[in-house]
């Protein structure tokens, strides 16, 4: 999908209510929240397996490489995941909204994938969830890892860290959500304005 599909369809904080009292199942909670509280891309999300999640330290750690015998590895990659881009290897703090979910799940060897199945199954699901919140516009897994980046810029997190959280290669993507956002210069302005 599209940087501008994406950014055109963000969810705002009624509509992520909304989607996320839209989850019927387990299932749908763990690819909702999970995408929504993590901002990974689809592809890091379905091989989220608990080798990659440090307890101690709260986070994910996002690897460079990882044997993989899912059907989009093996036929595409030699049987080898890695992530789009080498800004992509990081770490993901856990949020307390998917700490319980991902403490359950993660009591068995397996990946998300194993659960949730192919990007197109997911994007299926999440497309189905959308419309049960009554959404008046499209959703897809990059609108919740979008959604991430806005909601994160709007808590305040600058541009140097929203970019490596997100594991983008550039500023860019990273200036637009800050910018989108609004929140340095709302703080700007009522500051000027309070003197």
């Amino acid at each position: 999908m599209g940087r501008a599909l994406t950014r055109e369809n963000l969810l705002y904080e009624d509509e992520v209510d909304r989607v996320k009292r839209a989850c019927k199942n387990h299932y749908e909670t763990l690819l909702i929240y999970g995408e929504l509280y993590t901002g990974m891309r689809i592809s890091e999300f379905l091989h989220l397996n608990r080798r990659w999640i440090s307890w101690p330290e709260g986070v994910i750690r996002i690897p460079e490489r990882m044997p993989c015998n899912c059907g989009e590895c093996v036929k595409k990659r030699g049987g080898v995941w890695t992530p789009k881009t080498k800004d992509a290897v990081r770490a993901i703090p856990i949020l307390p909204e998917v700490k319980e979910l991902f403490r359950e799940f993660f009591t068995h060897p397996r990946k998300v994938g194993d659960y949730i199945g192919t990007r197109n199954v997911a994007y299926y699901h999440v497309e189905q969830i959308g419309e049960r919140a009554g959404l008046n516009h499209p959703i897809f897994p990059h609108v919740l890892r979008g959604t991430f980046a806005y909601m994160m810029a709007k808590k305040g997190l600058d541009v140097f860290r929203l970019k490596d959280l997100m594991g983008w290669a550039t500023l860019e993507p990273a200036v637009w959500y800050v910018k989108f956002a609004g929140m340095e210069l709302k703080e700007e302005v009522l500051k000027v304005w309070k003197q």
